[in-house]
């Protein structure tokens, strides 16, 4: 996703597309009795000088990674063996987000907990499905 690096007198913030590409807009078209210079560095940068002292460039900039805090919650089936429940805790005693009185499966080699991304990236994703109202929760 790309952004716009908005200077304005050597104060860098990030603007949205849409907010750059109006900025640009308004000092050629409607805003240019306000604009001293303006002109284009290349095909998606900007710089604006306007007649009050503002000098500002727009450089078209690729928007930083957000960091996703990865949910750690357990996640097993409970009675519903293709439905993913959230549990309060990964163990026998654990209960389900949803419905307080689900508990996990037992399988013959025990229980089989692990957290949603290690789910969806189980070879067996696709049989299974999250539950709903774990999910909201």
């Amino acid at each position: 996703m790309k952004v716009y690096e908005r200077t304005e007198n050597g104060i860098a913030t990030q603007v949205s597309v849409k907010d750059g590409l109006e900025e640009i807009n308004n000092a050629m078209m409607a805003g240019k009795r306000e604009v001293r210079t303006m002109s284009s560095i290349s095909r998606t940068d900007y710089a604006i000088e306007y007649k009050d002292g503002r000098k500002i460039t727009l450089v078209q900039i690729d928007a930083p990674e957000e960091s996703v805090d990865e949910d750690s919650s357990p996640w097993t089936v409970a009675s519903h063996r293709m439905l993913l429940h959230k549990f309060t805790e990964a163990s026998a005693d654990g209960r389900a987000v949803c419905n307080k009185s689900f508990r996990p499966w037992r399988y013959g080699n025990g229980y089989d907990f692990a957290t949603r991304a290690e789910h969806e990236a189980s070879q067996y994703a696709d049989l299974y499905a999250f539950c709903p109202r774990c999910e909201s929760k």
